[in-house]
């Protein structure tokens, strides 16, 4: 198997899921999915002390309506994965620095005036 490697022939070092949190993934977190929505819960002011990633996070809640943008969402915009993302967001959140909604249960996602809401809403803006 061939991985990256630097021009001198040494491996390149790959980001690791705790790494981005700043703490090994805790099986007590509150579970955050791809669905989930996620709000910034700090003014973007506030932000300058934070390490990069935690930074790039908050300033694409900020940007978006509401400050609440979609983890699917988040991790197309930081050009991440989703499961390390959830660990990072999970260090965010026992932190305070965003609030969590988990997605809606199959039944109400399924429901036909809910989704004919959400398409005209995204006719809207389009």
């Amino acid at each position: 198997m061939t991985g990256r490697h630097t021009g001198d022939g040494i491996p390149a070092r790959r980001t690791r899921p705790f790494a981005l949190a700043g703490t090994p993934a805790r099986s007590d977190a509150v579970r955050i999915t791809m669905n989930s929505l996620v709000t910034a819960a700090v003014p973007a002011e506030a932000t300058n002390t934070l390490p990069d990633e935690w930074r790039a996070v908050l300033a694409v809640c900020h940007s978006a309506p509401a400050q609440t943008v979609i983890v699917t969402e988040l991790a197309a915009r930081l050009h991440v994965f989703v499961t390390p993302l959830s660990a990072m967001l999970g260090e965010l959140l026992a932190r305070g620095l965003i609030t969590h909604q988990p997605a809606e249960s199959a039944d109400h996602a399924s429901n036909i005036h809910l989704l004919h809401r959400v398409r005209d809403g995204l006719a809207r803006k389009l």
